[in-house]
């Protein structure tokens, strides 16, 4: 994931944060927080826990961390220089217009090259491959096809090792196509089943293309009654076992942007949430015009459906227990 620029207002904060992210275009951006820090997720995600406007409601720029919950305002009185305005502005569009052309590139070779093709056969050749995905809970094979599962016995990846430098580190991976919002393949995701320092996750290719796992492929254009998870697994669990061609289920980012949770259509939305969220105040605003529910569990939903054995009668009526936001 790249970072991207701060924008003008924020020049304050230039080498004081990072891992900066825009979240909503020319309004919102986050990053690493200047008083409690902050770092990548296990997964590869930016740390998102403060938040900058650059039109905030005290009239000026203003920063906020969820985490520790400081607050920033501009030392000086915030007076633009047009000149440092257009440069910066001149500069975005040319790294938007790099990063978008990179991110076709990619995403050419990986439909080209059909990779998640290689992963797929494997799934009929080796017993280890097809037992992993037996194990996380999709049991009947025509899943495996329809959702490009695979598995890679020994995949290779490059990480850095800070004082030792870049290191490669081999391992079997569980692989899983990843698409946009549209439906269209953009990524192939590995599930590290070594994982190297606690990183689980890596892409096979860099995109700069936010994913999202779509369980119901023949409802693209959007559903009535949507459940949203974390993650790809948990949504194609949760999907298979609430059993209704009828209902959708996404599996997104950790720390989707808002606007990822904007694209995500449905008059009803279940947010089934991990025992570690605390806070859902983006989703909730996401969803403020239409039929947002939340469901907190003890444990992750699809080790629950897998360990209590749910049936779709069980799963349903704990759907019913979801609480309007």
């Amino acid at each position: 994931m790249r970072e991207s620029p701060l924008p003008p207002e924020f020049s304050e904060l230039q080498g004081i944060v990072h891992y900066v992210r825009e979240r909503i275009r020319g309004k919102e951006w986050s990053s690493s927080c200047p008083k409690c820090g902050g770092v990548p997720h296990s997964h590869g995600e930016f740390p998102d826990r403060f938040r900058m406007w650059t039109k905030a409601k005290i009239g000026k720029p203003f920063g906020w961390c969820r985490a520790c919950d400081y607050k920033w305002t501009s030392e000086r009185d915030y007076k633009p220089d047009p000149a440092k305005v257009e440069q910066w502005r001149q500069e975005r569009i040319a790294e938007e217009k790099r990063i978008k052309e990179e991110a076709e590139q990619a995403i050419k070779l990986l439909t080209d090259s059909h990779k998640w093709d290689t992963y797929y056969s494997w799934l009929k050749a080796d017993k280890i491959a097809a037992a992993y995905w037996t194990g996380a809970g999709i049991t009947d094979e025509f899943w495996w096809g329809e959702w490009k599962l695979g598995y890679d016995p020994m995949h290779s990846f490059w990480f850095d090792g800070g004082e030792r430098g870049w290191v490669e580190h081999r391992t079997p991976t569980a692989t899983i196509a990843t698409r946009d919002i549209s439906g269209r393949i953009i990524n192939i995701k590995h599930r590290l089943l070594n994982p190297f320092d606690g990183i689980k996750y890596r892409m096979e290719y860099k995109t700069n293309t936010e994913p999202v796992f779509i369980a119901n492929l023949d409802l693209l254009k959007g559903a009535d009654y949507v459940l949203k998870c974390e993650g790809e697994k948990k949504a194609a669990v949760t999907w298979l076992t609430f059993d209704s061609p009828k209902v959708q289920a996404y599996g997104l980012p950790k720390s989707p942007s808002d606007e990822m949770l904007e694209a995500i259509k449905g008059k009803i939305v279940i947010d089934i949430l991990d025992p570690d969220i605390k806070d859902n105040a983006r989703t909730r605003e996401a969803y403020k015009d239409i039929d947002y529910r939340v469901l907190r569990l003890p444990m992750k939903i699809d080790d629950m459906i897998l360990s209590a054995r749910l049936t779709k009668e069980d799963l349903r009526g704990m759907m019913k227990q979801a609480r309007r936001a």
